[in-house]
């Protein structure tokens, strides 16, 4: 037996797949935006921050070296040699370290260490056997490895904080995605029925007011 469909019970049907087909290009349009920003947001958490974060341990460990190596008080060829090797690996560091995505919070701090670090590591003072010898140059060049030391800290913390704020963006869009699977699985189930309401409708029984009824 062939189905008949009325005219509008067509528009109904169209109307309906209309509306689910929309549905379902915006979940997928939201979809694809989520799996953006959660791949963007690991991309910069290992491109960027792993990488930042594993240039300043570098850094820090350098610049603690060249602290042992001054405080030793005394200067021979291999002590200084050392020191000025660690000065230029500290300034290569350093560039590799600005090569990553920087926040503006990280550029503040990072321009005024990399001017301090040139600004020390340039100094002829500091690449002689004065900087052994000379108490008052001495001291000099260790309080400004603090002050280097204390920025690159700051850095650090902010990789830290940074790399938190994307790990917890990342499982928010994770569970936004799960959250809107679940409506599209249910969409799609109520579909079928909305669709058989519409080709097969229930339909009330009415009695008429004058009807006998026969009592057996």
């Amino acid at each position: 037996m062939k189905l008949i469909l009325e005219k509008k019970d067509k528009i109904k049907i169209v109307l309906i797949l209309a509306l689910v087909i929309g549905i379902e290009t915006l979940i997928s349009y939201n979809q694809t935006n989520n799996f953006k920003k959660v791949n963007s947001n690991l991309h910069e958490v290992y491109s960027d921050r792993i990488l930042a974060q594993s240039y300043l341990l570098k850094l820090n460990e350098l610049v603690y070296l060249q602290k042992e190596l001054s405080l030793k008080g005394f200067s021979n060829h291999l002590s200084l040699k050392k020191l000025n090797q660690n000065n230029k690996l500290i300034l290569d560091y350093l560039n590799k370290f600005e090569k990553t995505y920087l926040l503006n919070s990280e550029i503040l701090v990072f321009e005024k260490t990399k001017i301090l670090t040139n600004k020390l590591f340039n100094d002829v003072n500091y690449n002689k056997e004065n900087l052994f010898t000379d108490k008052t140059i001495n001291l000099n060049f260790i309080a400004n490895l603090n002050l280097i030391s204390g920025n690159l800290k700051s850095l650090s913390d902010i990789q830290v904080k940074r790399s938190s704020e994307l790990i917890t963006n990342a499982n928010y869009l994770s569970s936004n995605s799960s959250t809107i699977n679940e409506l599209s699985y249910t969409l799609l189930l109520i579909l079928p029925f909305c669709i058989l309401v519409i080709l097969f409708p229930v339909k009330q029984l009415s009695f008429s007011k004058n009807e006998n009824y026969n009592l057996n």
